[in-house]
């Protein structure tokens, strides 16, 4: 065997000069101050895609409303309705307030209803003669009732109540 062969496997060494010329080929090495840089910048764009998520994300969200505001929307609906379409509105939103903030239950017809409903929004306008009027028009069509006045009425009570 000649001395220029090589053994498979055997280490070959490499002269000295082959090895300097290796350093330049390597990048430059990086400082605190470039590697500052890149995690600024690093930061900056993750939080601008968290952002851009966040606002993306928004559009699929079902906005949660407070029980009085859903209550406030539905009276401020149903104050334009004709009289025999609003009281079922109206008694419809007054109940699922009223369920929804745990007031009492029970139906307008009955005054022991509209007695708890007095106590719960701290009124004496459940037992007067235009909330009875209101109440048999659930049952009998009105064509003479002011469903506005009695939403503007309504809105009044729920928005004055703290709870």
């Amino acid at each position: 065997m000649a001395a220029a062969e090589t053994v498979p496997g055997a280490v070959v060494p490499l002269p000295p000069e082959a090895l300097a010329g290796l350093v330049d080929i390597r990048g430059p090495q990086p400082t605190f101050e470039s590697l500052a840089a890149d995690t600024a910048i690093a930061i900056a764009i993750g939080i601008a895609l968290a952002m851009l998520v966040g606002l993306m994300a928004r559009r699929f969200v079902v906005p949660r409303t407070s029980p009085r505001a859903r209550t406030l929307a539905a009276l401020r609906a149903a104050a334009v309705l004709p009289p025999d379409v609003a009281a079922p509105v109206l008694a419809r939103a007054l109940a699922d307030h009223v369920a929804a903030t745990g007031g009492p239950a029970g139906s307008l017809a009955d005054p022991a209803a509209r007695a708890a409903l007095d106590r719960f929004f701290a009124t004496d306008w459940f037992s007067g003669s235009e909330a009875q009027r209101f109440a048999a028009a659930l049952y009998r069509p009105d064509p003479g009732l002011d469903g506005g006045a009695i939403a503007e009425r309504l809105a009044r009570l729920i928005g004055e109540r703290r709870s």
